[in-house]
């Protein structure tokens, strides 16, 4: 399973998959939505996607807020 950790930086907040950061956002709502637009595209092709947020366990379904 592929998990993407939406972790609190010093300066904002990031998209972490595995050891690598993918992205930087001003808020945990930015990378929380962009989080799930790539956990769902993903999905689509039949892998296994969970979002976590700061260390949480994985939330495998969770839905964005923005379309």
């Amino acid at each position: 399973m592929l998990t993407f950790n939406v972790v609190s930086e010093f300066d904002g907040w990031g998209i972490h998959v595995e050891r690598h950061m993918t992205s930087h956002f001003r808020s945990q709502e930015e990378a929380l939505c962009r989080a799930n637009l790539l956990a769902a595209a993903i999905r689509r092709h039949g892998v296994r996607v969970a979002v976590a947020v700061n260390g949480t366990s994985p939330m495998v379904g969770l839905r964005s807020a923005h379309p």
